[in-house]
């Protein structure tokens, strides 16, 4: 019984951690625009995108400007990484955030 209340309590706060990179899961096309959106401040204005599978930087890119929301308090920043072009599954991180879900080129 309290490894099922451990399990439940442990549940419950990895699901009320928010991811602050929201991007599109269901993957890219190689040639298409690859864009995600930073929901929090960063502590840096750079990112970079890994290769889940070697866990190499596969590219770092410079994150755009604030852009509030006309609807929301919240301000939100473009992560632009439309040069990447190899197939593959990757992360997005910024130092400080952590890093995004999966997604698939």
């Amino acid at each position: 019984m309290h490894r099922l209340i451990i399990a439940l309590l442990i549940t419950a706060s990895t699901q009320a951690q928010q991811n602050h990179i929201v991007l599109n899961q269901e993957g890219f096309y190689t040639n298409g625009t690859k864009k995600a959106m930073l929901t929090t401040q960063p502590s840096s204005r750079y990112f970079t995108v890994v290769d889940i599978q070697t866990g190499k930087v596969a590219f770092r890119g410079e994150t755009g400007p604030a852009q509030p929301s006309r609807n929301s308090s919240t301000v939100c920043r473009t992560l632009n990484f439309t040069p990447l072009k190899n197939p593959g599954r990757y992360q997005l991180e910024v130092p400080g955030v952590g890093r995004s879900y999966p997604c698939v080129i």
